[in-house]
């Protein structure tokens, strides 16, 4: 199969998993800036993607600490193909919450649209460092892993994965493709 098949595959399945996990409580944040950001991610589910920024906006107004604010507008940008303006927001969201998994999920497949394997390895390692049973991770890894042609290590990362989590069927979808 051609790598870009497999990074095809990967990031379509790495988009639907960060959607299913947007961020809806956000304990920490006022409560207006949290509601004005839940508008935000309604906007998002419904793909009204310019509303959804505006609304991420308002809450970083009303916030600007709101690491879950600057995580969603990224991952909106990069929906509408912004990549850069998407890494911008996720490094944001890094530097305000330098535990924020999801946020080096988001940068790792950004990085990975962008073709700077290293980049979103290392975001993917990163994420492995702050919680070795992040099965979505490793499933990330051993995708760049069958990209980069390092089957065998892909495989490894596909297992642990489907250790972690042995119902997460896109793992041994990918490891199928693998062998």
């Amino acid at each position: 199969m051609p790598k870009w098949a497999s990074l095809r595959r990967y990031l379509i399945f790495t988009l639907i998993m960060i959607l299913l996990g947007t961020a809806c409580s956000v304990p920490g944040q006022s409560d207006e800036a949290v509601n004005i950001f839940k508008k935000g991610n309604e906007d998002l589910n419904k793909g009204a993607l310019d509303r959804a920024i505006a609304e991420y906006d308002k809450a970083i107004e009303q916030d600007p600490d709101f690491a879950p604010a600057y995580n969603d507008r990224g991952y909106t940008y990069d929906l509408l193909g912004d990549l850069n303006m998407a890494i911008t927001d996720y490094n944001k969201a890094i530097e305000l919450d330098p535990d924020y998994t999801l946020a080096y999920i988001n940068r790792g497949t950004a990085y990975a649209n962008l073709g700077d394997l290293d980049m979103a390895l290392a975001d993917y390692n990163k994420i492995i460092d702050l919680d070795p049973e992040y099965a979505l991770a490793y499933y990330n890894r051993g995708a760049i892993y069958e990209i980069q042609g390092d089957l065998n290590v892909a495989i490894a990362e596909y297992d642990r994965a489907i250790e972690l989590d042995p119902d997460f069927a896109p793992a041994f979808n990918n490891r199928g493709f693998v062998y």
